[in-house]
């Protein structure tokens, strides 16, 4: 019997820093089926030329991270599809592992650690990593838990993405897998975990950490009146069931993210605020040559 088709999908911007050992690993599988599908929206670094060495299929995208993992998984035709992201390192027999877990499981969490870490930053995220590991079940949930499915059956993984409003491919980037999880958990319950899976490159310093948190904190507004927006904040606090001696190190990495996190939400806010008195002043500013203009104005370009 021919063994099943996995699609690796990465979405990518200006990812050349990390995305060569990302392939690489994904190269080096035990596993002898597999496409890998990377959506690009648009990057300006040598991404692309990246995926065309490594002969990975490339589309682009104007999307942020969920609509990109949309648009891979709706090019890919495995079976399974395997959600990547390009800092992050697969153990060589990830899939192996995963395609063996199959008859049991729908979808599959990845066990996450920390890819060589160096900094205080980047051990942080190692100690809260392996703390949120020890605590197991409680971090499966869909809505409360930090450990998220990466492994999908694609029979779960594409109704679960229709379900999820169009509206929000354009940008969302925080919480992207935990929209597609909360999906897919009410398709099926059937939830694995593959220990000593993937490794993830972290911030290595707290601008880095801060960048990208702010940047997800401004995400996050666009999921405002929709049904995700109350279990976000939950995923939000301290890791339930948290012990032992890496307590310290994650509740002090919730801090520095939260921190930025909230910096960003604020921060978008407050420029929609403002840009309100803009957008009456050119209204009232533009012309109205026929009858009934002010009634409908198309929209602009």
């Amino acid at each position: 019997m021919a063994l099943p088709l996995v699609s690796v999908n990465i979405p990518t911007f200006n990812s050349a820093k990390t995305l060569p050992i990302a392939l690489r690993s994904v190269a080096e599988q035990s596993y002898g089926r597999i496409e890998v599908i990377v959506a690009d929206s648009y990057s300006q670094d040598g991404t692309a030329k990246i995926v065309s060495d490594f002969g990975a299929k490339l589309i682009r995208t104007k999307d942020k991270l969920l609509g990109a993992r949309k648009e891979a998984f709706n090019q890919s035709k495995g079976a399974y599809a395997l959600l990547l992201d390009s800092d992050q390192v697969l153990d060589p027999t990830t899939i192996e592992r995963c395609i063996a877990s199959t008859d049991q499981f729908d979808m599959l969490m990845l066990e996450e650690d920390s890819y060589n870490p160096k900094t205080w930053v980047q051990r942080l995220f190692q100690a809260d990593r392996r703390m949120t590991s020890r605590i197991g079940g409680p971090q499966f949930d869909p809505q409360t838990g930090a450990m998220l499915p990466r492994f999908y059956r694609s029979a779960i993984l594409g109704p679960a993405l229709e379900r999820i409003p169009g509206s929000l491919s354009r940008d969302v980037i925080a919480h992207d897998h935990a929209i597609i999880y909360f999906e897919a958990s009410r398709l099926s319950t059937r939830v694995g975990l593959i220990p000593r899976a993937i490794y993830s490159t972290e911030p290595d310093n707290l601008v880095s950490l801060w960048k990208k948190n702010f940047r997800y904190g401004r995400s996050v507004t666009c999921l405002r009146n929709t049904p995700y927006w109350s279990f976000v904040w939950k995923k939000s606090r301290l890791r339930e069931g948290r012990r032992g001696v890496n307590k310290r190190s994650s509740s002090t990495l919730l801090f520095l993210k939260s921190f930025a996190y909230m910096a960003g939400f604020a921060t978008d806010d407050v420029i929609k605020i403002l840009s309100i008195p803009f957008c009456f002043a050119r209204h009232a500013a533009s012309p109205r040559s026929t009858a009934g203009s002010d009634l409908y104005e198309p929209a602009s370009s």
